[in-house]
C-alpha cells in the first residue's frame, strides 16, 4: 500500500499495521478535502462490510479477530476486510481519544 508499508509488520498476523494505518491515512484525506460528513459516510460503508465479513466468517471465528493466530493457516485463507477496518477503527478511536495534535 501507498501508505501503511511505512510500518513493516512482523508477520500475517499483524497484517493490520499495514492496511490499517492505510485505511486511516485515506480518512483524514478525505475529511480534508470533502469534510466530515463525507469521512463518515466512508467509515459507515466500511463498518457495513465489516459487519458482512463477520457475518460470513462467524462472530467468534479467528479470522475476526484484528490480529488472528494464523500458525498453520494461509494467510491467503484469512484475507478479507476485518484487518483494514478494524485496523481504521481502532486508530480513529486512539485519534478520538488523544486529539490529532
Amino acid at each position: 500500500s501507498w501508505f501503511g508499508n511505512l510500518c513493516t509488520n512482523r508477520s500475517w498476523e499483524c497484517f493490520w499495521l499495514n492496511e490499517g494505518f492505510t485505511k486511516f491515512g485515506e480518512r483524514r484525506i478525505m475529511n480534508n478535502i470533502h469534510g466530515p460528513d463525507y469521512e463518515q459516510l466512508l467509515v459507515r460503508n466500511d463498518c457495513l462490510d465489516l459487519v458482512q465479513s463477520v457475518e460470513l466468517f462467524g462472530a467468534g471465528h479467528e479470522f475476526t479477530k484484528l490480529c488472528p493466530q494464523l500458525k498453520g493457516i494461509d494467510p491467503d485463507d484469512a484475507f478479507s476486510v476485518v484487518p483494514y477496518v478494524k485496523g481504521e477503527l481502532l486508530l480513529l478511536h486512539l485519534e478520538n481519544l488523544v486529539g490529532q495534535e
